[in-house]
């Protein structure tokens, strides 16, 4: 055999290893889901401003994702890609300015205690303007026996700027904020937010694809080789 068909050969063995490795490059994916008791009536405080209102019927819930399970993990992480909806409006990933992501796990990966913390919208500064609007969303507590905590929608609207001489300036905002107050009571137990945890697997179909792509090129290969043999 020639160096060129040595060479043709290792190609395609290299195209089957390339092909198959590249199912370990597709990441599956562990999403953790939070879902909120509903806000109580007592702690929702609506402004004229912004338009809208929350209810005693809605709550914060969201998730988020990371590659790998958080397995007897305590500490401070940045997730793949998260999204949180606190009955008005939706943070991601993508639209957030800021976030904190904290959690403690056992060694399943069942949460035992989290905090969470997701800004987005305007962020005030000397360029900001009448009508400019904030919000925030943040969630802290413990599950078990004696879980609690404490889940927090905020939505604020810009309503005055004042810029003084020296490029100092003042604004102000008014808001709405919906929340939940909950602190284990023996007596009188108030529902806590509760967390799932699911993984993405990978497709069915990817294998097979990717065994399928290395059987083609193996095939090829033999092809170009028979057709040089008889031109030979």
């Amino acid at each position: 055999m020639t160096s060129r068909n040595l060479f043709a050969g290792a190609f395609a063995s290299a195209y089957v290893v390339v092909a198959l490795a590249s199912i370990g490059a597709v990441q599956a994916s562990t999403i953790y889901t939070y879902t909120g008791p509903n806000y109580l009536a007592a702690q929702i405080v609506d402004n004229a401003a912004p338009a809208g209102t929350y209810t005693p019927s809605m709550n914060l819930s969201g998730s988020f994702s990371v590659t790998n399970p958080l397995l007897g993990f305590n500490g401070v992480f940045v997730p793949d890609s998260f999204s949180f909806f606190d009955g008005r409006n939706t943070l991601t990933n993508l639209n957030a300015n800021n976030s904190f992501f904290g959690i403690q796990t056992d060694s399943s990966g069942a949460v035992l205690s989290w905090s969470i913390l997701v800004n987005g919208g305007a962020v005030l500064s000397a360029s900001t303007q009448v009508g400019d609007q904030s919000l925030q969303m943040s969630t802290i507590g413990t599950t078990g026996v004696l879980g609690s905590g404490v889940d927090e929608g905020l939505f604020q609207e810009v309503t005055n700027v004042t810029i003084f001489p020296g490029g100092a300036f003042a604004i102000t905002q008014t808001g709405d904020v919906a929340r939940t107050n909950i602190v284990f009571n023996p007596i009188l137990p108030l529902p806590v937010g509760t967390w799932s945890v699911a993984t993405t697997p990978l497709p069915a179909a990817l294998p097979l694809f990717a065994t399928g792509l290395g059987a083609l090129g193996l095939l090829g290969w033999r092809k170009r080789r028979k057709v040089q043999i008889a031109a030979t």
